[in-house]
């Protein structure tokens, strides 16, 4: 059976735009980054991030570029800000963090270190 000419052009159409469709998600994607070791981060981001000193290294790329984000956040943001985040971060009650660490082991069952990575934070890292 012959295809119209008609026909044919729309199938061309419809296989271009389809082509069209993939290589535009394609080129979207964001290439992904190596992973950086910990040697190769800044004394700066070390010191931010060091209670993950040795777990680093194991994270995904994902993870990794997430945490460097969010240290790229905190050091753009005004003192005063960093310093009503610290203030609310010190007001949660005992009570609170109770409910947050019960919710974290309901959300994530076996794991017993309430979310955190490394040793828990010193008395000098909770003051500040």
């Amino acid at each position: 059976m012959m295809i119209s000419k008609f026909k044919k052009n729309i199938i061309n159409l419809l296989f271009s735009i389809f082509v069209c469709v993939f290589t535009a998600q394609a080129i979207a994607q964001p290439p992904i980054e190596p992973k950086v070791s910990w040697d190769n981060l800044s004394t700066e981001q070390q010191q931010m991030l060091s209670r993950f000193q040795d777990s680093w290294d194991n994270f995904e790329v994902v993870q990794q570029q997430r945490m460097l984000r969010r240290v790229e956040r905190w050091q753009a943001m005004p003192p005063e800000q960093r310093d009503r985040i610290r203030r609310r971060g010190r007001e949660l009650s005992e009570s609170r963090r109770q409910e947050l660490s019960e919710e974290f082991q309901r959300q994530h069952p076996g794991r017993d270190d309430g979310g955190r990575r490394g040793p828990p934070p010193s008395t000098e890292e909770q003051a500040r």
